[in-house]
């Protein structure tokens, strides 16, 4: 799979619900995401920050919130036109 496959993979199955929605704690920084998935750290960085401009996650105190869910399962289905 392709590290943006692997990344939303990942987002959407480690969130919580929380009161803002679904949430990725805030201990996954961009370096234990990559550590975890194998991932270069400049690599995640770059996906996750393109998905932050997209607006399908934002940075909130307690984590990364998952704003469109929906597109992230896109990506895993269709990541050929995502580029980063």
């Amino acid at each position: 799979d392709s590290s943006i496959t692997v990344i939303c993979r990942f987002l959407l199955s480690m969130s919580e619900e929380k009161g803002e929605g679904q949430v990725v704690p805030k201990f996954f920084t961009y370096e234990e995401i990559s550590r975890y998935l194998g991932i270069h750290m400049v690599t995640a960085g770059k996906i996750i920050a393109k998905l932050q401009k997209l607006g399908y996650i934002k940075r909130i105190s307690s984590g990364l919130l998952i704003q469109n869910e929906e597109a992230l399962k896109e990506l895993i289905i269709n990541c050929e036109t995502f580029k980063y």
